[in-house]
């Protein structure tokens, strides 16, 4: 999903696109169950959430608007708690996953 013309020549000649974004967060290594506390967490370079949830969606809709790709119904699949930027999910990273997923809609 890094550039719109290869997402163009995988999507082209199908009449939708169901988007389900996600960056995926790594647990550090480290972390012991047995302790109180909870696991820290970071981003792999490239999967970042701005990079998947924010350019890669964005990427994947201006390729499938144009008119020589022939996509006619976009889905976006979003995530429950996207409205909420205290929602647990927008610290895993320090990544704001959620907040990235409403901003593209």
């Amino acid at each position: 999903m890094r550039t719109a013309k290869s997402i163009a020549l995988a999507i082209q000649g199908n009449a939708a696109l169901i988007i389900l974004p996600s960056a995926v967060p790594k647990m550090k290594p480290g972390f012991d169950p047995t302790k109180c506390g909870r696991p820290e967490f970071y981003f792999e370079d490239g999967a970042y959430p701005e990079q998947v949830d924010w350019i890669g969606q964005k990427n994947q809709i201006d390729s499938a608007k144009a008119k020589a790709v022939g996509v006619k119904q976009i889905v976006l699949v979003g995530s429950m708690g996207e409205t909420n930027p205290k929602h647990p999910l927008n610290s895993l990273g320090n990544g704001n996953i959620l907040f990235l997923h409403t901003n593209i809609k």
